[in-house]
């Protein structure tokens, strides 16, 4: 079904939708998930995220198929050490590979910036592997900030700690 989509005038036609997570969209999550991920999360972290903050669960769709997923926790569910009360942690986001590029990452992350702004949130912050450099790159794209680095985050890696005011 998506073969040939090589750029975002390409996805126009195909009704690109941000929208709340249902149970349904599990298996495309998973899917998405294990591809982008040397550790992925399992289908009960998902579930468990899922029940602490429903409203914080995204999932990017073309015709009902999922290509894409935010997770977000906002103000007493964020771990940041700093505990301010408008403070949201960006948890998890990916893209499916064969849409990454295209726009929907930072769709997602815009639809999540709105809506924490919206609830009174004013910084979101998230960690990222600090090999991974195209994230990297695409989060300071969007107008985050190195804040620092936590050590061995992942085990043996480090991670970047990013954050952005809004």
């Amino acid at each position: 079904m998506f073969s040939g989509v090589d750029d975002i005038e390409d996805l126009k036609p195909l009704k690109l939708t941000i929208r709340s997570f249902d149970s349904g969209d599990l298996s495309g999550v998973l899917r998405i998930e294990r591809i982008s991920f040397t550790e992925p999360w399992s289908p009960n972290m998902f579930d468990a995220f899922y029940q602490i903050n429903p409203k914080g669960f995204y999932v990017a769709a073309i015709n009902e198929d999922i290509v894409g997923y935010g997770i977000v926790l906002m103000g007493q569910n964020s771990i940041r050490l700093s505990k301010k009360k408008g403070t949201a942690h960006l948890m998890n986001l990916a893209v499916d590979p064969r849409f990454r590029n295209k726009g929907i990452g930072g769709q997602l992350v815009g639809t999540i910036i709105a809506d924490i702004k919206r609830a009174g949130g004013d910084e979101i912050y998230l960690e990222v592997r600090a090999s991974n450099t195209n994230a990297i790159a695409f989060y300071l794209t969007l107008g985050f900030k190195k804040i620092g680095n936590i050590k061995r985050f992942y085990g043996n890696e480090d991670a970047v700690m990013m954050a952005i005011n809004i």
